[in-house]
């Protein structure tokens, strides 16, 4: 997590021993060690708060392009009786990226503290880099839709760059047809990505219930495997929804 790729470590090594190797993804968030820029990981509560933030960011972001949020959006509008979206949507983004991530994580916290004991703070920001797989495999489940299913896209708008330029289909008719895959193809690989990160995540959650609870570790794994099942069930709820892709245009 320190690296930035600088390669001023080959320079500074009188004995060559600087390499590039393979190893497991994400092992490095259940490492206690002190790292030379951002110090333990343990300690860095802001760390903690963006790697929460980041998993459940991406659940808001493919749930904001979902036909439901509409609904939903209605719904709080005439509860609020107001017409604007600005204030539905601070409602949407503050329960999501506020309310939601403090009670579930704080609820795992204790639930960790009453099996194994502990302070709960210190239990939430050890814990919380659990998310990362889980949120990691929901944005690329999230994303690999808009890329798939417009994958040949860039085929017409070509052809209709030129006829804007030349004033004449040199490169022939755009061929708005050519989009992609279809959804229900994509979806497959959607789950994947998204069961993926939820195994990544339940096996980081026990390897830091091992560095923090050897003599146990599966019983504080639990509420932590408990709440990434939740949030995966949730992703796949939000990933089968037809999407509405919010100011999108179309063109011809």
């Amino acid at each position: 997590m320190d690296c930035t790729f600088c390669l001023d470590c080959v320079h500074a090594c009188p004995h060559d021993n600087i390499a590039l190797a393979a190893r497991v993804p994400g092992l490095e968030l259940a490492d206690p060690r002190r790292r030379s820029g951002i110090g333990w990981l343990a300690r860095r509560r802001d760390i903690a708060v963006l790697a929460v933030l980041f998993a459940f960011g991406a659940l808001l972001n493919a749930f904001a392009m979902v036909a439901p949020v509409y609904r939903l959006e209605a719904w709080l509008a005439r509860l609020l009786g107001v017409t604007s979206e600005v204030p539905v949507l601070a409602i949407l983004f503050a329960l999501s990226l506020g309310v939601a991530p403090l009670i579930l994580v704080a609820g795992a916290a204790v639930v960790t503290r009453t099996i194994a004991g502990g302070a709960v703070g210190r239990i939430a920001m050890n814990y919380a880099y659990v998310f990362v797989p889980f949120g990691f495999g929901m944005w690329i489940a999230h994303y690999v839709f808009h890329l798939l299913t417009g994958l040949f896209t860039v085929i017409p708008i070509a052809q209709n760059v030129v006829v804007e330029l030349v004033g004449g289909p040199a490169l022939g008719e755009p061929l708005w047809r050519l989009t992609g895959m279809r959804p229900g193809a994509v979806y497959p690989i959607q789950l994947g990505f998204i069961l993926l990160g939820a195994l990544g995540s339940i096996a980081l959650a026990y390897r830091i219930s091992e560095r923090d609870y050897p003599d146990r570790p599966v019983l504080p794994t639990a509420p932590w495997a408990v709440l990434t099942m939740t949030l995966t069930t949730a992703a796949i709820w939000i990933l089968s929804q037809p999407m509405e892709m919010r100011g999108a245009g179309f063109l011809g």
